[in-house]
């Protein structure tokens, strides 16, 4: 009888235990946004749409009281930066649209943006899908 009873404890205890879980990885727009000082976009207006990520190049005091200028560059490449199918798949995924600059992303390649505070590379993984918006001085990430 008492080995019954441990066994009924052993078992109640065994099925307590859940199986190890991988974390999410990350996002596109959620490794990103880091590394652009990007906050998550909660509501829809003016020059974002809700549901991504967005950082607008003018913020803060010295804009506001002096201007400024404010630009920043985009250039997408393939991972095997040697693969001419690659290089041609990507070579029209940014394009200059009515409102600003979007790039259509989809992986693998890696995303390379330059703003005044410098240049920052982010790889897209194979499969990943991602828009990513620069309208006036608000740059936008949407994961698609």
């Amino acid at each position: 009888m008492h080995l019954l009873g441990m066994l009924v404890a052993l078992s109640t205890t065994a099925s307590a235990v859940t199986p190890f879980q991988q974390p999410a990885v990350p996002s596109f727009c959620q490794r990103l946004a880091p590394q652009l000082g990007m906050k998550p976009n909660a509501k829809s207006g003016g020059k974002t749409r809700a549901g991504g990520w967005k950082v607008n190049l003018a913020s803060g005091l010295g804009p506001a009281l002096f201007g400024g200028t404010f630009a920043a560059s985009f250039s997408l490449h393939p991972i095997d930066e040697d693969s001419v199918s690659e290089s041609k798949r990507l070579e029209n995924a940014c394009g200059i649209t009515a409102k600003g600059m979007t790039c259509k992303i989809e992986g693998p390649a890696r995303l390379n943006v330059g703003t005044k505070k410098g240049k920052i590379s982010t790889e897209v993984l194979p499969g990943e899908r991602a828009e990513v918006d620069m309208r006036s001085t608000v740059i936008s990430c949407y994961d698609t």
